[in-house]
């Protein structure tokens, strides 16, 4: 599938609306190779600074969620062993195409699309050794967001959250992995570019003086659709769709992940997933 010995993947994990076309761009901008322009999802009102995202592996990421029964906001449920079905099997040979045409020649390529965080065991049985970008945003933003842009409730934008990064955290455990927060990319977007470029062995490139131009022209204030505002500062009464209860368990998630993103604890942040994602099935977080 590959031309080059042991090329370095770089998979982009997230929920929507956390980062994830920013942090691909920078990544992008660090060497790793998105595929051919015309490949790529173009830009659109919601994202004018572009999707940074391989539009046909994006097609195989839907239908792998329809196949299953769901779409992107309506993750499916996942049988034990889905991935390895005989159904898959027309979407397998698919994506080990779409890689050999369009990636073979790379040394250090990557991609991202959010449905990935979901369908991540499907691209493991076809790319074992990839290195991944967990992004990150305040879930309180992040249900705003998507109320605004989708119409979707604030407890099913906190499920969402919760779902998405359940299976991203899961399904990388123990595996090469770093933590990029979005509020810590417009706070810091140079330190955030060196810790990529360590972190996809690119050092060099986050101290080209173009780059890191490139990166701050890139990484502007009109990016941030909220001011930062600590989560713990999020009331009840201003989510009241969303069960206090849920709310306090979401808020410390996001607080642990948020200050110990180098090395959080694993066990514990499942814990209290399962306990969250308990107190919202998800046929109650539907609209």
């Amino acid at each position: 599938m590959s031309t080059v010995p042991n090329p370095t993947v770089v998979c982009v994990l997230g929920m929507h609306r956390s980062g994830t076309s920013l942090v691909t761009r920078l990544l992008n901008l660090l060497g790793v190779e998105l595929g051919p322009v015309d490949h790529l999802v173009k830009p659109a009102a919601d994202n004018p600074k572009g999707f940074w995202e391989h539009e046909y592996l994006f097609r195989i990421n839907k239908r792998i969620l329809i196949q299953l029964g769901g779409h992107s906001h309506e993750p499916p449920v996942f049988s034990a062993n889905w991935e390895s079905g005989p159904e898959m099997e027309p979407l397998r040979e698919r994506a080990r195409e779409i890689i050999s045409e369009d990636f073979a020649g790379a040394e250090i390529w990557g991609w991202k699309d959010p449905r990935t965080s979901l369908t991540l065991r499907f691209w493991q049985q076809i790319v074992p050794a990839m290195h991944y970008v967990i992004c990150i945003r305040n879930p309180v933003a992040v249900a705003q967001s998507l109320q605004r842009r989708d119409n979707l409730s604030p407890l099913r934008g906190m499920y969402l959250w919760l779902a998405y990064m359940q299976a991203a955290l899961r399904d990388t455990a123990g595996q090469s992995r770093i933590i990029v927060i979005y509020d810590d990319l417009l706070d810091d977007c140079q330190r955030e570019l060196e810790r990529l470029s360590a972190f996809i062995g690119r050092r060099e490139q986050a101290v080209n003086p173009e780059t890191r131009e490139a990166a701050r022209d890139f990484v502007d204030t009109g990016l941030r659709h909220h001011t930062r505002r600590p989560i713990d500062a999020m009331h009840p009464a201003q989510l009241p769709e969303v069960p206090p209860k849920l709310l306090a368990l979401t808020e410390q998630i996001y607080a642990c992940l948020e200050r110990e993103k180098e090395l959080f604890p694993q066990e514990e942040i499942d814990g209290l997933l399962r306990a969250a994602l308990a107190l919202v099935p998800p046929h109650n977080a539907h609209d």
